[in-house]
């Protein structure tokens, strides 16, 4: 244990005018729970309830004024020292919606994936950790110490969307980096360094592997990738010279997808674009002036109203209930030299990803929903990777499930 963080604490305790902890209780108590459970706490924590306080208030600026969980009133506070023993099995951080996988995850059917996942959150909140604090106002945050495992002494947060570690943090460090106020810093720099480690396994992962990650993450089912033969008769056919990426896509991945059981999201296949019209024809904006043209005279970025797009560009007006299949709209029929790639029922007004075949957006990837027109030109990842129709499903899954 730090001595001088130790004795940072108690000062800022002592110096506190909102502070209300319990009495600090006996060691022969702490002693006698350790010796009957058969495991340890970390030192630092015994120091702190059995010389400062076991739990109880500190200042109303940290955690929105959550309170410090007393040890010896644990269990009559509805939590259990029932699973203390068994090990908190977690080594790094797990963040589910970054694509953090659960092992053996990828491979295994939607049904057993849940109960993984059900497995995985009860050894969280259960196993070999104390709870030291909820904050069920801001966000719903969980602060464990951890007890048993790998990583015993540090302490984590648990939230809705995984758990996080910050390496080597002490309870001692933790309780004094919130109360002399730097630990939105401190946590800041651990996500960086966290992200740059990301950033690097994300870089050695074969291009391949991350984009099947991606698409098991929306929970897509592949049908088997296409013949060379047949990506070759379909450009014939439509007279148009698929991207490389697309190409990549269809016969070493897969030709088109479903989700398991519902109907979207939806990955179209060859077959589903066969009968389409116009693909050899110019997408209606075939340069960027043309973009840059429109959003200066309506004033509008990123998203364009598919009126606006209309009178502008001098396109047909459909009736509501023609048929535009495979696009999933009529007013989508005015959308040539290019194809639907993924329908998203995230919301009312669905969204259809699209891949433009020519002009000078060649092989980019935009949206389009009931509404309006979403231009993605040369869209990136924050970290400036440009995204592609391999990366394409991770972009998809990064952006929560949507665009």
């Amino acid at each position: 244990m730090n001595t001088d963080s130790f004795s940072q604490l108690l000062q800022l305790i002592n110096d506190m005018e909102q502070a209300a902890l319990n009495p600090p209780i006996p060691l022969s108590e702490v002693s006698g729970w350790e010796k009957r459970r058969k495991t340890s706490l970390p030192q630092d924590y015994v120091n702190f309830i059995t010389q400062v306080g076991d739990g109880g208030m500190l200042s109303s600026k940290c955690w929105n004024g959550g309170e410090l969980i007393s040890f010896s009133h644990y269990e009559e506070k509805g939590y259990s020292f029932s699973h203390i023993k068994k090990p908190f099995t977690l080594t790094e951080s797990w963040m589910p919606d970054l694509g953090d996988p659960l092992e053996e995850g990828e491979e295994l059917s939607e049904g057993k994936k849940e109960k993984l996942l059900q497995k995985r959150w009860t050894m969280i909140r259960e196993y070999g950790s104390i709870l030291l604090l909820e904050n069920r106002i801001d966000d719903f945050q969980r602060w464990h110490l951890i007890i048993n495992g790998p990583r015993a002494g540090e302490v984590w947060l648990e939230s809705e969307f995984g758990v996080i570690r910050y390496p080597g943090c002490t309870f001692t460090e933790w309780l004094l980096k919130h109360l002399n106020g730097s630990w939105e810093e401190y946590a800041t720099d651990c996500a960086q360094r966290e992200q740059a480690v990301r950033e690097q396994r994300k870089k050695e992962e074969k291009p391949r592997a991350r984009c099947l990650k991606g698409i098991k993450q929306i929970h897509i089912r592949l049908k088997a990738p296409a013949s060379m033969e047949e990506v070759r008769l379909f450009e014939a056919k439509h007279h148009v010279q698929l991207p490389e990426d697309y190409v990549k896509f269809l016969t070493e991945i897969g030709n088109g997808g479903q989700h398991y059981r519902l109907k979207y999201p939806k990955i179209y296949s060859l077959a589903d674009l066969d009968d389409m019209e116009g693909l050899d024809e110019p997408f209606f904006f075939q340069t960027h002036q043309q973009v840059e043209a429109i959003e200066k005279q309506l004033n509008i970025t990123y998203k364009i109203p598919w009126e606006q797009v209309i009178q502008f560009c001098g396109l047909n007006r459909y009736k509501e209930d023609e048929k535009a299949e495979p696009w999933l709209f009529s007013i989508q029929k005015n959308l040539k030299g290019c194809i639907p790639i993924l329908s998203s029922e995230v919301s009312q007004d669905q969204t259809q990803l699209f891949l433009i075949l020519n002009g000078e957006f060649r092989g980019e990837i935009w949206v389009s929903s009931r509404s309006q027109l979403m231009v993605k030109s040369d869209f990136r990842f924050p970290n400036g990777e440009k995204i592609n129709f391999i990366n394409l499903w991770e972009a998809y899954v990064y952006y929560q499930y949507g665009w």
